[in-house]
């Protein structure tokens, strides 16, 4: 009787031990893998922004009314939002069309307020 509680404390530390082993290796992956999609969305951004510097030129200076976002297609008020002003609003992926512009209007009219003082 002595051995078999003996082998079950055994089984049991053996047991801890392994699930100990598979968090850690679940906690490494995930860590692994958010620093990869990190990498992956900088150097997405790095691609998209010099186009996108070169587009919001002419609304941030005035030359184009900012009311013209609307003729963009879905995904580049998104690219907007994501990589130039550096936002990420709560539901911005399932945002309607006018939802982002009326992000984007807010956030572009914030940058003239802070460049005009």
């Amino acid at each position: 009787m002595v051995a078999t509680v003996a082998e079950v404390t055994a089984d049991v530390a053996n047991e801890k031990a392994t699930q100990k082993v598979k968090a850690t290796e679940k906690k490494e992956a995930t860590q692994k893998k958010t620093v990869e999609n990190k990498a992956k969305e900088q150097e997405n951004r790095d691609k998209i922004l010099p186009q996108l510097r070169l587009l919001m030129e002419d609304f941030v200076s005035g030359r184009k009314r900012i009311e013209d976002f609307v003729m963009f297609p879905v995904q580049t008020p998104k690219d907007i939002i994501k990589c130039y002003y550096s936002q990420k609003p709560k539901g911005w992926t399932k945002m309607s069309k006018q939802e982002l512009h009326e992000v984007i209007v807010k956030a572009c009219n914030d940058t003239k307020a802070v460049t005009a003082i």
